[in-house]
């Protein structure tokens, strides 16, 4: 949703971000399917760390890019690494490549209580990081006044930016009961669509 948001801006030359959504619907179809048969329990702990290098077309680098620890049931953490490689080869990181973000480190885990998703990036200098992280910020007030749906306003009240030396990191954090509540309301209703 925050890089959506980014994105709606042209890029200094002038061509807009084209994202290939069919990685992204083949994932979310997948996993409507494996739900509604009940063959995944998208509730049990996990947790999934990539580290990897965004190339210019929004992808990850694939020679540069490695899942570096997983642990947890082995059907969520694969549908934990399929959602973070959907989002690579949709092209998606185009967003942060324009904000000259290429070297990422990103984390989703889920607890008994909360589920989280990190985004961690060094940046040049601790200034630049700082500058970034308070323009994150900016987007994320402005996005909240500006979004209609209940689910988006969720996701943005609970995504924060912020800064530590050199380091920008994104971090989305919410209650486990209210992050599945809103995703079941969304798989159900993807479901009606199969």
């Amino acid at each position: 949703m925050l890089f959506t948001i980014i994105a709606s801006a042209q890029s200094s030359s002038g061509k807009e971000i084209v994202i290939n959504k069919k990685p992204l619907q083949d994932f979310s179809s997948d996993v409507v399917d494996r739900w509604s048969k009940k063959e995944i329990d998208l509730t049990k702990p996990f947790l999934v760390e990539l580290e990897g290098v965004i190339t210019q077309e929004g992808k990850f680098d694939p020679e540069k890019t490695r899942f570096v620890n997983y642990e947890g049931d082995e059907d969520i953490v694969n549908v934990a690494k399929s959602a973070i490689e959907a989002i690579g080869d949709s092209g998606f990181l185009q967003h942060l490549t324009k904000l000259y973000i290429q070297d990422v480190n990103i984390i989703l885990f889920q607890t008994e209580n909360s589920f989280s998703a990190h985004l961690k990036s060094k940046i040049k200098s601790k200034e630049r990081a700082k500058t970034l992280s308070s323009a994150l910020r900016s987007l994320l007030i402005f996005a909240k006044l500006n979004v209609k749906g209940s689910d988006e306003k969720f996701v943005l009240k609970n995504t924060s930016s912020t800064s530590k030396d050199s380091l920008l990191i994104i971090e989305f954090n919410a209650p486990k009961a209210d992050f599945h509540k809103m995703i079941n309301r969304q798989l159900k209703q993807a479901s009606k669509y199969k």
